[in-house]
């Protein structure tokens, strides 16, 4: 079993994001941001650990068309790198299903030795020969 490889490491909107290559799949992931959220202790609640903090999750407003944008020059640099002759993403989540078709185009355009088809949410790009 093959270790992810870092790719790149980015920020939009003072998020961070990841890039890796496991195998021949890219994946980007959003770092986790929690915050700490101190809750008062109540009167005679000496069993509560109040002085603990807990964390939650942070409500997501980032500019997707910029972390697309990074994503792709990261992406593009990468390959021409490299020069894979095969690799592929997934989108996991119907909403980015939405979106990757014309993000797979748009690289595309800028890789005219490749190719790629669409397989539900799957995008698979081909080196031709």
């Amino acid at each position: 079993m093959s270790a992810r490889k870092l790719v790149a490491i980015f920020k939009v909107d003072q998020r961070e994001f990841s890039l890796y290559l496991h195998q021949y799949e890219f994946i980007l992931e959003l770092k986790p941001v929690f915050q700490r959220n101190r809750q008062q202790p109540r009167k005679n609640a000496w069993l509560a650990f109040a002085d603990e903090p807990t964390l939650e999750d942070v409500a997501e407003n980032i500019n997707a068309f910029e972390v697309m944008q990074q994503t792709r020059s990261h992406l593009l640099k990468y390959i021409f790198q490299h020069q894979p002759r095969y690799f592929y993403f997934h989108a996991s989540t119907r909403r980015k299903a939405r979106i990757y078709p014309r993000f797979a185009q748009r690289l595309v355009e800028h890789l005219p030795k490749y190719r790629y088809c669409q397989e539900g949410q799957s995008f698979y790009f081909y080196a031709q020969d």
